[in-house]
């Protein structure tokens, strides 16, 4: 329980009243009369209040080694820094596969995003947003790495 209440220490206290709710209509058990696991609450936690990432041990210790660095250099921290936040685990040769898959997708689409920019041609709403969104997580990853470099 000491280590479930340091998990969610971070959660403002409207948040963790909205989550103390959601427990209390969501029991355990074979009967529904136990409190549940930690892990669901966790996930439960992180949908109603994501964590600030640069307080994860997980997310720091990734963007501090070569491996987070190399991302960063290379443009694909944005998608390791996604693949980190959804399964809170070091990644895979074979998600690692994936995320950089998935980095070349979106290193394309923001190249011609910026190309039409540079031609001063019409962007979408939604391209100019996700543009917008994937160069600030870049910039978070950045920090990040650049944090645990110091």
């Amino acid at each position: 329980m000491q280590d479930l209440c340091a998990r969610l220490a971070y959660m403002s206290d409207v948040n963790l009243a909205a989550l103390e709710e959601q427990a209390a209509a969501s029991p355990s058990g074979k009967d529904k009369d136990r409190f549940p696991i930690a892990n669901k609450m966790l996930e439960w936690a992180a949908v109603i209040q994501r964590p600030d990432e640069s307080n994860s041990p997980l997310i720091r210790a990734v963007f501090a080694h070569e491996l987070g660095k190399g991302a960063v250099r290379d443009d694909w921290a944005p998608e390791l820094l996604v693949d980190l936040r959804k399964s809170r685990r070091w990644p895979t040769e074979f998600a690692l596969k994936r995320i950089l898959e998935s980095a070349k997708g979106a290193r394309d689409r923001q190249h011609s995003i910026e190309r039409r920019l540079a031609r001063a041609e019409t962007v979408s709403v939604i391209d100019a947003g996700w543009r917008d969104k994937r160069i600030a997580a870049m910039r978070k990853c950045e920090g990040l790495a650049q944090d645990e470099a110091s």
